[in-house]
């Protein structure tokens, strides 16, 4: 599927209260490559191009934490994508995981961050985790986007299409800034992933739509989370050439989002049609 494979995975697997540090990992499962450094705790991109990674964290009864992915930019930290879970009304520990797709250059790091702690794990399930790979297809041309949010949205009509404010990732020209919508450039298999960041107290009611057709819905109809949480899907399905990809939030959707990026419409072409 990808051509000089380059990917890691690692995890912990005990709990960490170090609020504003980078997490360190207790055991690195896959470093294919040897990008990862288990003492800096970052993952250092072996040459330019497109990557896509994914993190999660526990969260302990009744208490909220926040995690950031996190690389250098003009020489300051900053943040690419968060994972954000407030809300304090879980009755048992909980967990909650995202990805998203960045462009490094070569030699640039990128880690996570415990921006507000605790962060919970353990042995038997590893709820604390990174991970990631080098987009390279084997199979036809790259085509990736990543489009966030940086502001929040709640009630009113019907959002469609939603926008996006931000345009991180765009190879291949899918993701049309002007209608916030993805034009599929070229026929194949994609994943695509969306990461929403719901609102206290609100539902999440989005779709995906391909060509007016609903593929992908997110639904999530419970209010009593008390602060901000995070939720989300993937989906792997077959595109054709020119198809157009929106997405549409109910009037009873609460998006949560700001500079930190906790919404975000991200996929990737992983084979195309020969």
């Amino acid at each position: 599927m990808f051509t000089d494979v380059q990917a890691f995975y690692a995890a912990r697997e005990e709990s960490f209260y170090e609020q504003g540090a980078r997490i360190p990992m207790s055991r690195v499962y896959m470093d294919i490559g040897e990008n990862y450094d288990e003492t800096e705790m970052e993952f250092t991109a072996p040459e330019t191009g497109v990557y896509y990674f994914f993190f999660g964290a526990g969260q302990e009864t009744g208490t909220p934490n926040r995690v950031a992915l996190r690389t250098w930019e003009n020489s300051v930290e900053a943040t690419v994508a968060e994972l954000w879970v407030h809300s304090s009304s879980h009755n048992g520990v909980d967990m909650a995981a995202r990805g998203t797709v960045v462009e490094l250059d070569a030699g640039q790091q990128i880690w996570v961050t415990a921006m507000e702690d605790p962060l919970y794990s353990d042995t038997d399930h590893n709820q604390i985790f990174f991970g990631g790979f080098a987009y390279k297809p084997a199979h036809g041309p790259a085509v990736a986007f990543a489009a966030h949010r940086t502001s929040p949205w709640q009630g009113g009509p019907v959002l469609d299409p939603v926008p996006f404010q931000e345009i991180a990732v765009n190879v291949g020209d899918a993701f049309d800034a002007a209608s916030n919508t993805v034009v599929i450039p070229t026929s194949g298999y994609y994943y695509i992933e969306l990461s929403i960041g719901s609102m206290p107290f609100k539902a999440i009611d989005v779709e995906m739509l391909a060509n007016g057709e609903r593929i992908v819905h997110v639904n999530v109809a419970s209010t009593s989370h008390s602060q901000v949480t995070t939720t989300g899907r993937s989906v792997v399905v077959h595109l054709n050439q020119s198809d157009v990809l929106r997405l549409s939030a109910g009037g009873v959707t609460g998006i949560f989002s700001d500079r930190d990026k906790q919404t975000t419409w991200m996929g990737f072409l992983l084979y195309a049609d020969l």
